[in-house]
């Protein structure tokens, strides 16, 4: 890279790079909308084999952040985290700024009980468990 793009910004996350949650945050909010209303044409030309005459329409947040109504973590030691980026191997994050605020009372609220229970020896221990899957997926 010989200069960053103008459309670069500074990721709102400090686990950015290291989770694999988001992969937008690093360009500024309309870019990301852009960028997605490409991916989502071609791959209903290429997968769905459409030929569509109009645009993609795509409808933007409110909220640049703080959008996501639902997560999957993993247990880890000390409390909660998610993958890291293409790995199995666990992240401990107490804090996603891309989830909604009760979403992330949630998250903030099981990773201290997930502590506890390590604590106590009653939880996995930070083997990976993963939390917000359906069993069997």
């Amino acid at each position: 890279m010989v200069e960053a793009s103008p459309d670069r910004g500074a990721p709102v996350c400090a686990h950015f790079g290291e989770c694999g949650g988001c992969r937008w945050q690093h360009e500024r909010y309309a870019a990301q909308l852009e960028a997605k209303r490409r991916n989502v044409r071609a791959a209903l030309e290429r997968i769905g084999g459409l030929r569509l005459a109009e645009d993609v329409a795509i409808v933007a947040s409110p909220e640049p952040e703080h959008y996501r109504a639902r997560t999957r973590v993993v247990e880890v030691p000390g409390g909660v985290g998610y993958r890291r980026r293409s790995s199995n191997a666990a992240l401990r994050v107490e804090d996603c700024p891309v989830l909604l605020p009760g979403v992330q009372a949630a998250l903030t609220a099981l990773g201290r009980r997930v502590a506890a229970a390590q604590a106590g020896g009653r939880a996995g221990g930070g083997g990976g468990r993963e939390w917000g899957r359906p069993p069997g997926r």
